[in-house]
């Protein structure tokens, strides 16, 4: 159960690699994914309705409706919780390190000679991903002697889309970067590669230029953040959809199999948006601006239903 669309991001390699992993000792894989939070519980309802033989769930945020889940635990049925981190000492979980991703997206702009702030659309208590980046983030800035500053942390909270990037007339979000613009800040460090995307053409379209006036550094390494030449800090989902698959098949043959908290390794994949020294990109706007050696740091922003 996901309550994103399977081409969102790099989901499908998950899937992918998951589903391999069932079909060599004769399972099937069957998917129900939800595009809004609100309808989760129902998702999970009708699931458990359906005598499942196992859950594998990616919930949009940290309330993982942990009452409905305890319905499929005492059923027997194994459950894996995918890219948020869960206290709950009986649930298996495997995500990426989101923790070191923030830390090595800050280190390579900080190597650049940036200041860093963090760019949100939700509250970081709802998405312990984003919070760990966050947290990340700010343990290079104390390593760099920087004190954590409200500033850092900048928070959109209107649901932002391609018109709110592509938009003519002048909106909240591309007001928004401007204004950062113009108090000095020269990077952004994106929660993922959507809003990497979407701060990249919102930019295109009101004349700064990436990377002489903003640096840009996005999450996931998608096909998107590669065809645009963003970096961006590379998540194994393959890696993701095995191991998923592998702790399932062991809770299926042993009920009494230890409940496990997988985190797998991330990368930093430096492209041109955060290198000062490279040309500008053709279809940017040709104009001077001058930089300032300040960053910021861009995440949470709603995901598009698909990529």
């Amino acid at each position: 159960s996901s309550p994103f669309a399977t081409t969102q991001g790099n989901i499908s390699e998950a899937i992918g690699s998951l589903s391999a992993v069932l079909a060599e000792c004769g399972y099937f894989k069957h998917s129900r994914h939800r595009l809004f939070l609100t309808e989760e519980r129902t998702t999970l309802e009708l699931l458990r309705s359906q005598n499942i033989a196992a859950l594998v769930y990616y919930p949009k945020r940290d309330n993982i409706h942990l009452e409905k889940l305890n319905d499929f635990m005492f059923s027997g049925c194994p459950i894996v919780i995918v890219d948020k981190q869960t206290d709950c000492p009986y649930l298996n979980n495997v995500v990426c390190d989101n923790y070191d991703g923030g830390r090595q997206a800050a280190r390579h702009l900080l190597g650049q000679d940036t200041e860093t702030r963090v760019f949100t659309a939700a509250p970081l208590s709802e998405t312990s991903s984003v919070r760990d980046r966050f947290a990340g983030f700010l343990h290079e800035m104390k390593a760099a002697g920087i004190a954590p500053d409200p500033h850092q942390l900048v928070t959109c909270c209107e649901e932002l889309s391609d018109d709110a990037a592509l938009s003519t007339k002048r909106t909240p979000f591309q007001q928004k970067l401007l204004a950062m613009h113009s108090d000095g800040i020269t990077a952004i460090i994106a929660e993922n590669d959507r809003i990497a995307e979407l701060i990249f053409l919102a930019c295109r379209t009101i004349g700064l230029r990436i990377p002489e006036d903003l640096c840009l550094c996005g999450f996931d390494d998608t096909n998107v953040s590669r065809s645009l030449g963003i970096t961006s800090i590379h998540q194994d989902f393959a890696g993701i959809g095995r191991e998923v698959g592998r702790i399932l098949l062991s809770a299926l043959k042993n009920p009494a199999a230890e409940t496990e908290k997988i985190i797998l390794p991330v990368t930093i994949v430096p492209r041109a948006s955060s290198k000062k020294i490279c040309l500008p990109f053709p279809s940017m706007i040709e104009e001077s601006f001058l930089s300032c050696s300040k960053t910021a740091i861009a995440h949470g922003l709603p995901t598009r239903e698909a990529i």
